[in-house]
Formats: structure tokens, C-alpha cells, sequence
């Protein structure tokens, strides 16, 4: 019988096999990879190929689009100056006491009127909710508007600032 001999000294020998498959694994993943760069190039010239024939099919339409957006918002600017002249509502006192209400800590991001309910809604950010309160008591106290309701808010949150964003919904009086 043969003696075993057992040498935990010395480290086991790398197989050859197993170097061959790391270096044929290299060399694929370099193929692989040039392929990928090869691919985005092509997708990016086919994506800005694109662009440039959208604005090209675009550009008489838009043109003819936009003149035909103006003609609307015209007749409808027409629309609401009529019936602003047949209610006999002056814009100018409310939108005074919105103006005056806004103070440093309260941003106007939207305005939407509508003449025949009196009533404005507003798009707003503010610091804190006590802004908001302080800015709604601002507006009640100037006697213009019958209803100031806060009707939603979200926390928003731009480049590390948080921001409260509201909507107010003001109904006017008449006698304004």
C-alpha cells in the first residue's frame, strides 16, 4: 500500500482551462461592448434625424396651428369682455385685494376667473401652512369676497426647498 501525502502547505496550481476562459471571457465582453457604443451612436443619430424631420413636417402647420389658437383665444378674450360689460363686474377690485393680500412668504403660481359664478381660483406656494392661514385672513379682511376656502394642498419639494402648494377658491361679492 502506498503512503498519502498530505502538503497543506504548498497552494493548489491554477488550471490552464480556467485561464483560457477568462481570457475568452475578456475578449467577449470587448466585443460586446463596442457593439453597445456602436449601437447608442446609431440610436442617437436616429433619434436627432427624427427631430429634425418632426420640426421640418411641423414647422406650416404650426404656423397655420398657432394663427388658428390666436383667432380663438381673440374671440374668447372678446367673449369674456362682453360678458364682463353685461354683469357689470369690475375685475379690477378683487384682483386689487389678491394683490394686496400676497405678501414676501406667498408665491401666485395660477390664476383661472370665472365671470358669471364671480369666482377665482387660485394656484399658490407658500412657506408653511401659517403663511397660507395668514394669507386667507388677508383676504377676508378686505371685505371683497363672500368665501375664501382653501380647497387642496401638497407638500412640493424643488431643488432641497419644501414648498406648500394650495388652491383657494374666492367667490367675489356682487356689489364689488
Amino acid at each position: 500500500m502506498r503512503r498519502i501525502i498530505l502538503d497543506y502547505v504548498t497552494p493548489p496550481g491554477r488550471p490552464f482551462f480556467a485561464w483560457i476562459i477568462l481570457v475568452a471571457g475578456a475578449v467577449v465582453l470587448g466585443l460586446a461592448a463596442d457593439g453597445y457604443a456602436d449601437r447608442v451612436d446609431e440610436v442617437q443619430l436616429l433619434e436627432t434625424q427624427l427631430t429634425r424631420l418632426k420640426r421640418q413636417t411641423s414647422a406650416p402647420q404650426t404656423a397655420k396651428g398657432r394663427s388658428q389658437v390666436a383667432a380663438k383665444e381673440r374671440s374668447e378674450q372678446r367673449e369674456r369682455e362682453l360678458l364682463a360689460k353685461a354683469s357689470g363686474v369690475s375685475w379690477a377690485s378683487p384682483l386689487t385685494a389678491i394683490e394686496t393680500a400676497l405678501d414676501r412668504d406667498v408665491a401666485l403660481i395660477a390664476l383661472n376667473q370665472e365671470f358669471s359664478a364671480r369666482r377665482i381660483k387660485l394656484g399658490l406656494e407658500a412657506k408653511s401652512i401659517a403663511d397660507a392661514l395668514a394669507f386667507a385672513d388677508r383676504l377676508r379682511a378686505t371685505g371683497k369676497f363672500d368665501d375664501v376656502v382653501l380647497t387642496g394642498h401638497e407638500t412640493k419639494k424643488s431643488s432641497g426647498v419644501e414648498a406648500l402648494g394650495l388652491t383657494f377658491v374666492l367667490v367675489w361679492k356682487a356689489t364689488t
